[in-house]
């Protein structure tokens, strides 16, 4: 039997780099996403390198 499976990744809005842990559930993908260091800001997804958090913890994203 062949059965379609639904996943996701997580693409970066920045540099597009992927984090690869491909799962079916959106929200736990996010989860594990953001223990790897990515962040989730104004309906768009960052890498660590494409993001810093300055002296008030405001999240400043590094435009290429």
């Amino acid at each position: 039997m062949i059965e379609e499976v639904k996943k996701y990744k997580i693409v970066c809005d920045i540099c597009s780099g992927e984090y690869w842990d491909m799962q079916e559930d959106i929200d736990y993908i996010e989860e594990v996403a953001e223990e790897e260091g990515w962040v989730k800001f104004q309906k768009e997804h960052y890498c660590p390198k494409c993001y810093t958090i300055d002296e008030y913890d405001d999240i400043q994203i590094n435009l290429l």
